[in-house]
C-alpha cells in the first residue's frame, strides 16, 4: 500500500519534470531561433528576459536534484522493506516450528503424567501410615514377648502358679538372676 503511494508520487514528479524540461527546451529554441525579419517592437509582445530564463533553469536544476534525492530515498525505503519481507518466516517454516513446539508440549505432558496427583499421594500416605503402625505394633510385640521373664523379690507358688507375694501379680517366667535389693 505504501509502495503504491510512493510509486504514484514518483510518476507525478516525473510528469512535472518532463513538462518543465519541455518548457525549458521550447524557451531555448525560441532564444536560439533567428529570424530574418526585423524584430518587432518591444511593446508588441512579451519578451524573454535572460535573468528569468536563468532563474527558471536554476529552478529546474534544483527540482531535478530534489527528484534524484527523493528517488534515492524511495529506492532505499523499497530496499529496506524488501529486506524486511525477505527476513520474515514463510509458511512452511512456520508449520515446521508449530510441529516442533507441539512435540515439545507433548513431551512435557507425558512427563507430568509420571507424577502422582493429590488423591494418589493421599492414598499412598495413608497406606504408608498403616504399614508403619503395623511395623510399630510388630516391634512392640516382639519386645514384649522377649521379656517373658518377670522379676519378683518375693514370690509364692500356690496351686495357680507363681505370683508376687506383695501384689499378687501373676509371674509367667521367673528370671534366673536375682533382683535388686530395696531397703524397706
Amino acid at each position: 500500500d505504501v509502495v503504491i503511494q510512493i510509486t504514484n508520487k514518483i510518476e507525478k514528479l516525473e510528469i512535472k519534470i518532463g513538462n518543465l524540461e519541455n518548457e525549458l527546451n521550447s524557451m531555448r529554441r525560441a532564444k536560439n531561433q533567428t529570424v530574418s525579419m526585423p524584430q518587432a517592437p518591444i511593446s508588441s509582445g512579451p519578451s524573454i528576459d535572460a535573468s528569468k530564463f536563468e532563474a527558471l533553469e536554476q529552478k529546474v536544476g534544483q527540482m531535478d536534484g530534489d527528484f534524484k534525492k527523493f528517488n534515492n530515498e524511495i529506492v532505499k525505503e523499497i530496499k529496506h522493506h524488501q529486506d524486511q519481507i525477505n527476513g520474515k518466516v514463510d509458511f512452511p517454516q512456520l508449520e515446521e516450528l508449530k510441529d516442533f513446539l507441539l512435540g515439545k508440549i507433548d513431551e512435557l505432558l507425558r512427563g507430568f503424567k509420571q507424577f502422582a496427583d493429590k488423591n494418589e499421594t493421599n492414598k499412598a500416605l495413608k497406606n504408608l501410615e498403616k504399614q508403619l503402625k503395623n511395623l510399630y505394633d510388630l516391634v512392640m510385640s516382639k519386645m514384649q514377648s522377649g521379656t517373658d521373664e518377670d522379676d519378683a523379690m518375693f514370690s509364692k507358688k500356690p496351686l495357680g502358679g507363681f505370683s508376687c507375694a506383695s501384689c499378687e501379680k501373676n509371674l509367667i517366667n521367673l528370671s534366673s538372676k536375682p533382683p535388686d535389693h530395696y531397703a524397706w
